[in-house]
């Protein structure tokens, strides 16, 4: 396998936090040049050094010119760590000096997080950034709150349906509130999940009716709340709502 190692230590370099593809981190490098070199064809591996000494992957052809959510544009090459292949190639070549612990970068240069989705605005890597993007569905989110933006029919709610399956299955086993707009929405992702016992699906209408306080008269039945002159909108979501909310989505 012939390799080819690139400097990008004296350029920006990035780490894109939150994603990667085929369960590696993704980074990128500024790519002042842009020529093509086939990075994927097995008998051929594109490396670069990086800012922090390290020797990441191409795992695209060609570079790609993104924009980040400040509106900076730049042509980078999209890397991640070696493969295994990689890897076992480089012990061959460099043998006991391998891993390269004496390539220090001729900068210090710090690897800047980009840590919102970034924008393709090349033909070129469209493919392989999509495919970061939807492989993140498959990340249970960590943070308070995670918005998916995307066009329409760009397969939004397919992908978020196969996370669903993916989290409550094994070995995840996490539990599932989905909240849709409308009881036919519910119908339908009721049957498509119905195999997957952590997941509930509900309207947003339900969601609140569960919290409702019920008051029963003298032959059982339930009849309705009387809300008082002093009822908060807020006080009733804190704690009712939020009360079903914690004792379903809690995880032991």
């Amino acid at each position: 396998m012939a390799t080819w190692i690139f400097d990008a230590t004296e350029v920006p370099n990035f780490v894109y936090s939150k994603f990667r593809i085929d369960g590696r981190q993704d980074y990128f490098c500024c790519d002042e040049f842009r020529e093509t070199y086939v990075a994927d064809s097995g008998k051929v591996q594109v490396l670069f050094h990086c800012s922090d000494g390290k020797l990441r992957q191409a795992c695209h052809d060609s570079a790609v010119k993104i924009v980040l959510s400040d509106s900076s544009e730049f042509f980078v090459r999209v890397l991640h760590d070696i493969s295994e292949a990689g890897v076992k190639n480089l012990s061959y070549f460099f043998k006991d000096k391998w891993p390269l612990q004496d390539w220090p970068a001729k900068v210090n240069r710090t690897i800047r997080a980009v840590l919102d989705p970034i924008r393709v605005l090349s033909e070129e890597g469209r493919e392989i950034v999509d495919r970061i993007h939807r492989e993140s569905f498959m990340t249970i989110p960590v943070d308070p709150l995670t918005i998916y933006n995307a066009p329409p029919d760009a397969g939004k709610t397919t992908a978020l349906k196969s996370a669903i399956r993916a989290w409550t299955s094994s070995p995840h086993n996490k539990k599932i509130l989905v909240i849709v707009f409308d009881k036919s929405n519910q119908l339908i992702l009721q049957k498509e999940l119905e195999k997957y016992k952590g997941r509930c699906v509900k309207t947003l209408d339900a969601l609140c009716f569960q919290g409702v306080p019920r008051s029963f008269d003298e032959e059982g039945e339930e009849c309705a709340a009387e809300f008082h002159g002093n009822f908060s909108d807020w006080k009733f979501v804190k704690t009712n709502v939020f009360g079903y909310l914690y004792e379903y989505c809690s995880v032991d």
